[in-house]
């Protein structure tokens, strides 16, 4: 990484070009460079909002990449909303995403603690570091079942106020035998398997994945790529036919 310390707003990508495989070289997963990516900007939000940084502070701070003919408030949310997209993009979940979201974010205000000042880079990558392997990797491996036991603690306390709801058995969060004999029958038993599924969990629930699986998830990250190679065929015939001609 450069050694020479940099102080301000270094990034060079725009929201609309950032994408799910973005990385920094010394983290392990996309996921923790877009939840890291996401923070700074919803800390830059809440400053902004607080009147903690004015206008004029932001394009200092942002080498000028903010200028005065965008929306400081419209740049940062950009940002923000693009990383809350890409962030359910990588868990494959639209629906309960965020519900692992609160539970890393609860998580993350309960056991993470600065190293000191971040005022070099080594300080900074040290936190990242930190941050991938006590949060992140910490969830990253049961997101499904995070989930699942969220919810079925979150209808547990509601029942303490209401009566159970028909979505609770239609979700299958929750059993009554007595009551619904024949529901086991109507379950649904959900087998989607696709290729984006499959790379989905496997990049989010694997540790150093380039170390265990490096053909996979070489072929999966040039998939794009390698399905091409069912058009080589009929170019070669026709090649082939433009020669003989």
């Amino acid at each position: 990484y450069t050694k020479t310390d940099r102080f301000g707003y270094h990034n060079s990508t725009t929201a609309e070009h950032s994408t799910i495989h973005d990385k920094s070289a010394h983290l392990n997963k996309p996921m923790s460079f877009r939840l890291l990516h996401m923070f700074t900007h919803s800390m830059f939000i809440l400053l902004y909002e607080l009147k903690y940084l004015s206008e004029d502070d932001l394009i200092q701070l942002t080498q000028r990449k903010i200028n005065t003919t965008s929306s400081v408030n419209l740049y940062l949310k950009n940002h923000f909303e693009k990383d809350c997209q890409l962030v359910y993009e990588i868990l494959d979940d639209n629906n309960t995403g965020h519900i692992w979201l609160y539970k890393l974010f609860n998580h993350t205000l309960d056991i993470l603690h600065l190293p000191g000042i971040l005022n070099t880079n080594a300080n900074v990558i040290q936190f990242e570091k930190q941050f991938e392997e006590t949060i992140l990797f910490s969830h990253i491996e049961s997101v499904i079942t995070e989930i699942d036991e969220y919810k079925t603690i979150y209808i547990e306390y509601v029942r303490q106020k209401k009566l159970e709801e028909l979505n609770d058995f239609i979700d299958e969060l929750t059993e009554n035998d007595q009551k619904y004999p024949l529901l086991e029958y109507l379950n649904v038993t959900n087998t989607k398997c696709t290729i984006e599924d499959f790379n989905s969990k496997l990049q989010m629930t694997i540790r150093d994945i380039d170390l265990y699986y490096p053909i996979t998830n070489f072929i999966l990250q040039r998939l794009n790529e390698f399905q091409n190679i069912k058009y080589l065929f009929p170019i070669v015939n026709f090649t082939n036919y433009l020669l003989q001609k």
